[in-house]
């Protein structure tokens, strides 16, 4: 039973909880304040001192199975069970530290609560690890306070065990088989157990300041007086009581098992004896420590749910903490990430910015360069169009031949559509592209104004869009052909060139009202005419196909990607 080790139950439950409540708002108030947690405010630092981190969680451990153990004494009184989870709750935390006053005091509180279930293997096993621990850890508190753990019949091994250890565990069991034959009705029980408690009390009165073998004496006698009391021999029970009583009001008047035993004892003899009165009285104050202990059974469920709830609360918070612990410390390595990754970037982005800035200065001087040597060119070309302009008009004035002078004029004309080409190109500041149009008027009116045909009509419906320079020079030339030769035989005097885009197709259609373009054209090729050669080459160089419709129609279609 678990009354077997000597444990303080003295302390009042109001100062009991009390204590433990100030530890547990110490505990707080030193989580709270802890220059540890304010360290960790400031994520400059980095969590330099892990060691800390180790050190305050072992003091949470400690502070927290302490709360567990004072839970499971607080509710051993009434509650065997609750109590031995409560403990089971604090062995978890300080078993795994090894051996130490605090697990031997575990271990004897559960042995002692195996033993008052009735569960005297397992309470063995309990003290034998609790002498272990303490045996281990050579702790003094130890040896002072669980000095019965080394004479306890239960747990020490007789064939190594000392007379005196002997004597003590064989009188231990002779009372405890007097007690189970106590409420037998045999005849034959209750003189064996006279005969057990007999012997039992015998030892137990040998001199001793042993607190324990005392308690033990004053349970014998008062065992002793009841087994005498159902045997009617009323004048050995109430000396067997005052010698009893005599122990109580010595040293045991606030243990409240020797309580309830007296008394219960002095109310069987009053009875026995039809002392009824006096029996009433004790009967009285029996109940008030009944009354009492149901006080303290309420008030220990009360302070038993104000404890595991302020233990919760306290495991959340310890739980928080480490959450925002890591919370901080992962926080802080992103912050470390991205302040990396932001440096190098900005290193990249100037280092690309410098050598960005240096390639755009030199393009900007290469720029400048071309641009004045196209300049330069372009002077170039048009003194040399121009040149070879004015010398073919020199020599069309030394021929007398008139088919030569028109072959001359044809030139000039070729050339002369060359030039509005590059002086269009050179007005625009545009090297690539050219408006088809404003440069298909320049070429048609440059034909007719040399060609002296001032009374034709010219209809232009172009698409307005922009096209290659190369493609330009070839349509420009292919139009010069076309105009000429309708100047030179078309007599209806009007000549319609449209466009029209047709999917990726671009077609050109030219019409006059002479009455046999291809005729004409066929014809000049027939007299070793150029014209309607060259035409057919421009168009085979962009790819595109001619045809004729009716007589003064011709079609030319192109693809668009071979003109923009």
């Amino acid at each position: 039973m678990y009354f077997l080790i000597l444990v303080d139950n003295s302390t009042s439950n109001l100062t009991s909880f009390k204590h433990i409540l100030i530890t547990i708002l110490t505990s707080i108030f030193i989580l709270n304040s802890s220059p540890f947690i304010l360290a960790q405010e400031n994520l400059g630092e980095g969590f330099k001192n892990k060691s800390t981190i180790e050190i305050k969680t072992k003091k949470d451990t400690l502070d927290l199975a302490e709360t567990y153990y004072k839970n499971g004494k607080k509710l051993e009184p009434t509650d065997l069970i609750g109590a031995a989870k409560w403990y089971h709750k604090s062995l978890n935390l300080i078993e795994p530290r090894g051996s130490s006053y605090e697990l031997g005091r575990l271990y004897v509180r559960l042995g002692g609560i195996s033993y008052g279930l009735n569960l005297r293997d397992e309470g063995k096993a309990y003290y034998e690890r609790a002498r272990k621990a303490i045996l281990e850890s050579k702790s003094e508190k130890g040896y002072r306070q669980f000095k019965n753990l080394f004479e306890n019949p239960e747990v020490f091994n007789r064939k190594t065990a000392k007379k005196e250890e002997l004597d003590y565990a064989d009188a231990h069991e002779l009372m405890m088989g007097a007690q189970g034959l106590e409420k037998s009705n045999n005849k034959k029980d209750i003189e064996e157990s006279k005969l057990y408690i007999s012997r039992a009390i015998n030892y137990f009165r040998k001199p001793t300041d042993s607190a324990d073998t005392e308690y033990l004496l004053a349970i014998s006698l008062l065992t002793s007086a009841r087994i005498e009391i159902k045997g009617r021999d009323y004048l050995k029970a109430k000396k067997l009581i005052n010698e009893a009583e005599e122990i109580y009001f010595r040293r045991f008047k606030k243990h409240h098992n020797l309580t309830y035993s007296y008394l219960n004892t002095k109310i069987k003899l009053n009875q026995a004896t039809g002392n009824f009165e006096e029996g009433f009285a004790f009967l009285e104050k029996l109940k008030i420590i009944e009354t009492d202990a149901l006080k303290a059974d309420r008030n220990a469920a009360i302070s038993k749910l104000q404890i595991e709830f302020e233990t919760k609360k306290k495991e959340e918070q310890l739980k928080s903490q480490q959450d925002e612990l890591l919370i901080k410390e992962s926080n802080l390595k992103l912050q470390k990430s991205l302040l990396i990754g932001s440096l190098l970037t900005i290193f990249i982005v100037i280092t690309g910015a410098f050598y960005l800035f240096k390639l755009l200065k030199a393009n900007q001087k290469i720029n400048k360069k071309n641009a004045l040597l196209v300049v330069e060119q372009n002077h170039r070309v048009k003194n040399n169009l121009q040149f070879i302009s004015s010398m073919l008009n020199v020599q069309k004035d030394l021929l007398i031949d008139n088919r030569s002078k028109s072959d001359i004029e044809g030139i000039q004309l070729r050339i002369e559509s060359m030039s509005i080409l590059q002086r269009t190109l050179y007005r625009n500041n545009q090297l690539a592209q050219i408006n088809l149009v404003s440069f298909i008027n320049d070429i048609v009116g440059n034909v007719l104004d040399s060609s002296s045909a001032d009374e034709t009509e010219v209809s232009i419906e172009l698409d307005d869009i922009n096209i290659l320079s190369d493609a330009a020079l070839s349509i420009g030339l292919i139009l010069t052909e076309l105009t000429v030769n309708s100047c030179k035989y078309a007599f209806g005097k009007k000549i319609n060139i449209k466009s029209e885009i047709n999917n990726e197709h671009f077609e050109i259609v030219y019409s006059d009202e002479g009455k046999g373009l291809k005729s004409h054209m066929e014809k000049s090729e027939k007299s070793n005419g150029f014209g309607y050669e060259m035409i057919l080459i421009l168009v085979e160089q962009l790819h595109g196909k001619l045809r004729f419709e009716k007589s003064n129609t011709v079609i030319i279609n192109f693809l668009m990607k071979n003109l923009i």
